[in-house]
């Protein structure tokens, strides 16, 4: 049925069939058509890589259950391409095209590779939802005009999941509703998601944050971000406008850029009950908040919090109150250290906002460099 349908079995048991966890695996090689989903639906061996050629395969939301010990879909991809470096051609990583995904994924390890996911119209579902698997690895993947009403537009992250880790990624205009934008993290176990060498590029959501929610419900879990550029993702309500963190969880970010984004407060992102933050050559620029803190927020209450924020930029943020930064409740223990604030501004007058540029004493009752209630001034934190 498989070859009437033209799909070509490459490779069935012996030698050549064992896959990288060496166990018999089926390769299955797919030419461009709409019936991917039949093979997907219907291919069950325990350890399975599907390879698919070059095209695009309109899944149209069908629902995809993926039940593998260990998965993999590879795609073919544009050698030496990272869209981080070369974002003009970061849509063309992958010659493999899903339309309008709609998988749900149950595995102890699935692997994404080399594929482009988009959407061509509105969805009520996530293109990946993930359930209850071990660990997952999405590389050279483009996620792109995904829109989902009722949720994450990329991803939502369920109970049970242990690592994600998200390689040379590019994401770029979804839409995602409450809660969480286009990936969204809401589970009583405490993951682990890295994002390495990723673009996140206009985002725009009603609700914050308009990119990453991560919520650790009872507390641990790790967000590592490393050489990722989040740009122009905006959220008009709430707090976070790309990126909020709630719960005891470990945040790690080394070579970033927030840039250009923004949400009602902190317009990059906001932290709260983390464990420990620690921001090394992070730059935040031109990002912008309509009421508190233009780049960032992070909260601490009651649980200590160990922040490092060291060897990184911010420049041209603005919101009322906090032009770049704030720092809020008593639990915050803030290591500040090679850290350059430039040109931010806080509109609205504050005896507690801090000149970051000059310090020394206030002007206009403010920290150094403010001119009063009203007037423009230099507070960036």
């Amino acid at each position: 049925e498989y070859l009437n349908s033209g799909y070509i079995l490459v490779n069935v048991n012996g030698t050549s069939g064992k896959d990288q966890f060496g166990d018999w695996c089926g390769y299955w090689d797919f030419p461009p058509c709409r019936t991917v989903g039949y093979a997907l639906r219907n291919h069950k061996s325990i350890n399975t890589v599907l390879r698919i050629a070059e095209g695009e395969y309109d899944l149209q939301d069908e629902e995809l259950v993926l039940e593998y010990d260990n998965f993999a879909l590879i795609g073919t991809a544009v050698p030496a391409l990272n869209p981080l470096r070369n974002t003009n051609n970061a849509n063309e990583v992958a010659n493999v095209v899903l339309k309008n995904p709609n998988f749900v994924v149950k595995a102890l390890f699935v692997a994404f590779e080399d594929i482009r996911m988009i959407g061509n119209r509105t969805s009520e579902t996530p293109a990946v939802t993930m359930q209850g698997l071990a660990s997952a690895l999405f590389a050279n993947i483009v996620f792109r005009d995904l829109v989902n009403r009722k949720g994450a537009a990329v991803m939502s992250i369920q109970e049970g999941v242990i690592d994600i880790r998200f390689v040379n990624t590019f994401i770029n205009q979804c839409t995602g509703g409450a809660p969480g934008g286009v990936i969204s993290v809401m589970t009583t176990s405490s993951p682990n998601i890295l994002l390495e060498r990723t673009v996140i590029r206009d985002i725009a959501s009603d609700l914050a944050p308009s990119v990453i929610l991560f919520q650790a419900q009872q507390g641990g879990g790790l967000l590592e971000l490393s050489d990722t550029d989040i740009t122009r993702c905006s959220a008009s309500k709430g707090s976070g406008g790309a990126l909020m963190v709630s719960g005891y969880v470990n945040v790690i970010m080394n070579e970033c850029v927030f840039r250009n984004n923004s949400g009602r407060i902190a317009g990059a992102m906001l932290i709260e009950d983390a464990s420990s933050v620690y921001l090394n050559d992070v730059d935040f620029l031109d990002n912008s908040a309509t009421e508190e803190y233009g780049a960032m927020q992070i909260i601490a209450e009651t649980r200590t919090a160990n922040v490092q924020v060291r060897n990184g930029n911010a420049r041209r943020n603005t919101a009322k109150r906090g032009g770049a930064f704030g720092f809020s409740g008593s639990a915050v223990k803030l290591t500040l250290s090679g850290y350059t604030f430039e040109n931010n501004n806080a509109t609205l007058h504050s005896s507690t906002q801090v000149d970051a540029n000059t310090g020394g004493g206030g002007g206009g009752g403010g920290g150094g460099g403010n001119t009063g209630g009203g007037g423009s001034n230099n507070a960036a934190i």
